[in-house]
């Protein structure tokens, strides 16, 4: 199979057109054909707009990994070998989709109280996402958030209570 056979990215007009200040869509688009990873606009008029984010009110930049396959869950496939309770209490196993949600790190933590709401609306119809979708966080600068206490801790609390997964980046070459 090719690399990347299977799987495309979709990516918000945000992400494509660079509003909040992050200018990532170029080095990204790069570095997804150097994969051989296809990519496309979300079709954000069946999705709906997502909310805003922060008090400044902007777009949230973000993208999704789909697969033109059918996917079957590591969760189903790995019953025989941990045992159905492991499964069933979501303690092994694949959260499909992945959306990725991009956020300067400088600015992430006036938009923590953001992140619910977008948790909320990716989970609702009319998107097709579901309750299972697994959501990154991708924080990019050199001004993170984890080097003070105060405004790691309120992240974090964030995070935790609304299932958010997080990965911190220096620049944009560093997240390709």
């Amino acid at each position: 199979m090719p690399q990347g056979a299977g799987v495309s990215l979709r990516a918000s007009a945000a992400l494509r057109d660079g509003f909040g200040g992050l200018t990532l869509w170029p080095s990204l688009l790069q570095g997804l054909q150097d994969g051989g990873i296809p990519s496309g606009p979300i079709d954000e008029e069946a999705l709906q707009v997502p909310p805003r984010a922060g008090d400044r009110g902007s777009i949230p930049q973000w993208a999704y990994l789909e697969s033109d396959f059918l996917y079957t869950a590591h969760r189903v496939a790995c019953v025989e070998g941990v045992g159905r309770a492991a499964i069933e209490d979501s303690k092994v196993g694949t959260r499909f989709p992945l959306v990725l949600l991009f956020e300067l790190a400088s600015s992430v933590c006036d938009r923590a109280a953001s992140h619910g709401e977008f948790v909320e609306w990716l989970r609702s119809s009319p998107r097709p996402f579901g309750p299972r979708a697994r959501l990154v966080l991708v924080l990019v600068g050199g001004h993170r958030p984890s080097l003070k206490a105060e405004q790691a801790a309120s992240l974090a609390m964030s995070l935790v209570r609304h299932g958010i997964d997080s990965v911190e980046v220096l620049s944009v070459d560093h997240a390709v």
